[in-house]
């Protein structure tokens, strides 16, 4: 009896932690695509559409004709991707990768209409990919997409993940990520009618970031909006005067961060969603992204505040911040809206079409 008792309270608290250490990364796995930039040519080799169709582009009976590109008229099961893993390539159907995609990134326990969209922006950026490769500008030798969540998309292997949802009760987790890619087979997201680059994070601040502030290029769908619930994301992370002078020496030989910690800080320069894009340390500019990586902050949406003996960065979001945010989908979701509505909130203007 008190192995039931346990096992129930285990498997309450995983329940309600699991969007917490989905952000924040305590599960062990990075559930975010945190692309530093996004690859070359990506968007202008996503490859030309032409859509013949003047219906409204949210009816989920849409479809694009005509488009010149091998992998139209095909449902997911008959696609096949070449996928790199740990260095090996290996080449499965597109069904398959995506069911292993959105389990590696998104928690299961998330409604099932976030699910959804993120099964819609899986889709979209592996077609993009995959378009690039038979145009000759992929970013991989011999592959595709790759499973560095770094750089594309993390994955797991579906059938490894659901012996162990089996394992510990959870076939329900099975159904949902099975019925999220199933339901939206062959949808995509279009933009001047080629698939866009559907990057996502795990968590915005109170608006989503620019692609040109975070990677210097202009993106029309990938713009600042806000996103719901992004206030409930903060994370606060102090240091030693001594361990942050250290850190930025090491990159910045030239700061000069000599008496009161207070003296060390200058100009802040904010993007329009709040995220820092410059910041003056010991007099020596520094961007955002550099402050990021330098103290493993959650985001660029920070605020640094000096103390006697130590330095507190306030923090706000995870990830990337452009594109989709995975919280505010489970945010949006909970307040009733579909998974067409909540690409609709996040990518701008983009047309949701089935290619099957």
């Amino acid at each position: 009896m008190k192995k039931l008792i346990i096992m129930a309270i285990v498997l309450t608290l995983l329940t309600f932690l699991l969007p917490v250490m989905a952000v924040w990364g305590m599960s062990g796995e990075d559930r975010e695509s945190d692309v530093d930039v996004i690859p070359e040519n990506a968007v202008e080799a996503a490859g030309t559409v032409t859509i013949d169709s003047d219906e409204d582009s949210t009816s989920s009976t849409n479809t694009a004709k005509d488009i010149d590109s091998p992998l139209t008229g095909k449902a997911d099961r008959e696609i096949y991707v070449s996928v790199e893993i740990d260095g090996r390539v290996e080449t499965m159907t597109l069904q398959y990768y995506l069911l292993g995609v959105v389990s590696a990134e998104m928690p299961a326990s998330y409604p099932t209409e976030a699910l959804k969209a993120q099964a819609v922006a899986a889709r979209t950026y592996t077609y993009s990919r995959m378009l690039a490769a038979l145009a000759g500008k992929n970013v991989h030798d011999s592959a595709d997409v790759c499973t560095n969540p770094g750089h594309c998309k993390a994955y797991i292997d579906w059938e490894q993940q659901t012996d162990v949802w089996e394992e510990i009760g959870r076939t329900d987790y099975i159904d949902k990520i099975a019925d999220a890619v199933m339901s939206t087979d062959g949808e995509v997201m279009l933009y001047d009618s080629k698939p866009i680059v559907a990057v996502f994070h795990a968590a915005s601040g109170d608006y989503t970031e620019n692609a040109k502030d975070i990677w210097g290029s202009d993106v029309p769908y990938l713009v600042s909006v806000e996103s719901p619930n992004g206030a409930d994301y903060k994370k606060t992370i102090t240091i030693s005067a001594e361990e942050f002078q250290e850190m930025i020496y090491n990159e910045y030989p030239d700061a000069l961060l000599t008496g009161e910690p207070s003296e060390w800080f200058g100009e802040i320069v904010r993007t329009q969603a709040g995220g820092v894009e410059s910041i003056i340390v010991g007099g020596v500019e520094v961007t955002g992204k550099e402050m990021r990586e330098i103290f493993d902050l959650p985001s660029t949406n920070f605020d640094a505040i000096p103390k006697k003996n130590t330095i507190v960065f306030n923090t706000k979001g995870y990830g990337h911040c452009v594109g989709m945010s995975q919280y505010g989908a489970r945010a949006l979701a909970l307040k009733g809206k579909n998974y067409r509505d909540i690409l609709h909130w996040y990518y701008t203007d983009v047309d949701i079409r089935k290619l099957t």
